[in-house]
Order: C-alpha cells, then structure tokens, then sequence
C-alpha cells in the first residue's frame, strides 16, 4: 500500500515536469494575411473594433534574421467577449490575423474619474 501511494504522488511530478526543456524553435503556423482594409472588415464582420494599438517588433526569419516594426491589434467586441489579435507590419501594405478568440480577464481595475 505504501508503494502505491508512494507512486502515485510521484506520478504527477512526472506526468507535469519541465525537466525536459527544449530551446526555442522557429515554427510556422498558418495566418490569414490581405489588405489592412479586407482585414479589419474581417474583425468588424464580427463586432470587434480596435482596442489596443502595441508598438512592437517581429522577426523575419533567415540566415540573418532582422527585426521589423510593426502594429499589434487588439478588437474586441465586448458585448460577445470575442477578440481578434490583428498585425500591421510597416512599411507593408498588408495585414495578418494572428490569432482569435472568446472570454479575456481583465488584470487592471477600469480606472474611472473619482468624485
């Protein structure tokens, strides 16, 4: 009985180690890429309109990979809960859904004017 129980509290530990970590890999993953106008239609075909605007940066994958700047979006449509993560890069006449979804939690309390 002891052995059982030994081995079933070591089971998870095992099952849930991070023990074997892997350095970071390129992988791709299909995006729908067209227009920015075509893609923010896309997000408003569903409600959702810009929420956030993020300064940030890419990589370009290659021999030599090179940064490039781009605009991260976030729509929302907060009546439905859905998201869109939309991606400008400049100097690009293109955009690209990241990434879409449903439900967020907000980490910051709403900041509103106090009286």
């Amino acid at each position: 009985m002891k052995k059982l129980i030994m081995m079933l509290s070591v089971l998870p530990a095992l099952l849930f180690s991070t023990a074997a970590v892997t350095a970071p890999y390129w992988t791709e993953k299909p995006t729908v890429c067209a227009l920015p106008e075509e893609v923010m239609e896309i997000a408003a075909s569903r409600g959702e309109y810009p929420t956030i605007v993020l300064d940030g940066m890419f990589v370009l994958p290659g021999e030599v990979p090179s940064l490039v700047p781009s605009k991260w979006v976030i729509a929302t449509n907060e009546e439905t809960g859905t998201w869109t993560l939309l991606e400008f890069p400049k100097g690009s006449n293109m955009a690209c859904i990241i990434g879409r979804g449903s439900g967020h939690i907000e980490l910051l309390p709403s900041r509103g004017t106090s009286t």
